[in-house]
Parts: structure tokens; sequence; C-alpha cells
């Protein structure tokens, strides 16, 4: 293939710097400090840094909340710490299904900015609805941390303003996800 380009995930701070590696074919935002990425078809969970934390080798694996995930393994679902140890917990149940469409039928409001569709843009609206963002792009996520993720058109790559609707990081992303404990997961083309 010679110099074909490959997609891998990685992570930007809001200065737009890359600051953690594109080398995963999966990635989930960052809480409680650590992210679910996916590398082949495992996955695992990675620090701040970019280290595995918790090696790849789960099936599937949901966002740490209250110091545990859940995660699929050999099947099963199944309820780790922030070590990976097993913790028993009864109270499992299945993980509710993510759709990422960048839209949603019930805006709510982020960082003091709603999201909005008129004539199939997005944009985005005070709390007392005054449009402060006209309607202009064809995908938009909310507000997070004073950045959201927006993409002109269909064919658009993906970047981020800020609230006075700035663009303050150039729009270099195939896929962008919202900013979560100062760290936005992003799909990017590699060599």
């Amino acid at each position: 293939m010679g110099n074909a380009k490959e997609l891998k995930w990685g992570y930007i701070a809001p200065t737009g710097e890359c600051v953690i590696a594109p080398t995963f074919d999966g990635a989930s935002d960052f809480n409680e400090g650590l992210a679910a990425v996916k590398v082949e078809w495992a996955r695992g969970y990675i620090d701040r840094e970019g280290n595995f934390v918790i090696k790849p080798e789960y099936e599937a694996a949901e966002d740490f909340k209250d110091g545990r995930a859940i995660v699929k393994i050999d099947g099963e679902m199944r309820c780790i710490d922030r070590e990976g140890n097993f913790i028993n917990d009864a109270a499992i149940s299945q993980p509710e299904q993510k759709f990422e469409t960048g839209y949603n039928p019930q805006y709510e409001l982020h960082d003091g900015l709603v999201r909005f569709v008129e004539n199939q843009k997005f944009g985005f609206k005070d709390k007392d609805g005054n449009v402060i963002i006209k309607s202009q792009y064809f995908e938009a996520t909310d507000f997070s941390e004073g950045l959201a993720a927006v993409k002109k058109g269909k064919t658009s790559l993906w970047g981020y303003i800020d609230t006075s609707g700035k663009l303050v990081i150039p729009a270099n992303f195939r896929q962008a996800k919202s900013f979560h404990d100062g760290l936005a997961a992003v799909l990017m083309e590699v060599e």
C-alpha cells in the first residue's frame, strides 16, 4: 500500500496540542482520570499520560463511575475497580447502547449555551433563547469545558469553537469528541 494513511484515535489538550499519540483503534472520554481505549479487538484503560493502567483484554469497556467500570470478558459482564480487579457486584445490568450522532432532540444547557437546529444546521443559543452562534454547522457537540466540536459540511473535518463561536482548534480531525477532564479524543490520519 506504500504511503496509505491509517486513521487512529489520540487525545488533544484545549490548546489543540496532541498530548496522547494517535495509536488507538477506538477511544472514549476520560472519566475519573482513566479512558477506555481499543487496540485491535481488545479494550483497556489508559491514564492521562497515555500509559495502560488496565491492560487491553476486554471485549467491551464502559467509562469509570464512582471508582468502578463495567467490562465484558469471555462474553460475561463484570465490574472492575481502578486497578482492574473484579468486584463482586450483583447489580450489574447491560450497559446502555451509546449512539454518538451529534443529534439529540433534548438539547440541554452546557457552558451557558444550548444547541439548536435551524435549516438542518446546528447553532447555539443562550438560556434566554438568544442566538449566540448562528446555525451554520453540519454537526456539533454540546459545549464542554468551554469548547464544542463542530463540522461545517458533510465531508468537512472537525475543529473546536469557543463559546463566542471563534474557531480555536483548527478543523484537522476526522472525528472529535467533547472535552472531559481536560482532554478530548480525536480521530486523525497517521503515516
